[in-house]
């Protein structure tokens, strides 16, 4: 199921909606990045074919909007086509915790 803590606050967590796999909706790529982040699918390459055409805008807002602590480390890693990345971006996700209120930890 999707994380009820992403997308339009409007939503209850009765009122949970479903996406397509390839579906291009801000909230479906929301979803699809955390989903991605969570089973190790942790850098820009590997969110491309999950439809999240602008990963690096979605993990900023993933951050600043709704509080998710996201770090980076920088790689080099080579994409499918073979080309090498000298500066690509890792990606972490650190769960929420609820031990301080909801609020995120820095």
């Amino acid at each position: 199921m999707y994380p009820p803590d992403i997308g339009n606050p409007a939503l209850s967590a009765t009122h949970k909606r479903k996406f397509s796999e390839q579906s291009t909706e801000t909230l479906a790529q929301r979803y699809s990045a955390i989903k991605a982040l969570r089973v190790g699918l942790n850098t820009r390459h590997d969110l491309r074919p999950m439809v999240v055409s602008n990963a690096p805008a979605l993990i900023k807002e993933l951050r600043n909007a709704h509080h998710y602590c996201i770090t980076t480390d920088l790689v080099a890693l080579y994409d499918h086509e073979g080309c090498r990345h000298p500066r690509a971006t890792r990606l972490h996700l650190q769960e929420k915790s609820d031990t301080n209120g909801g609020s995120r930890e820095q």
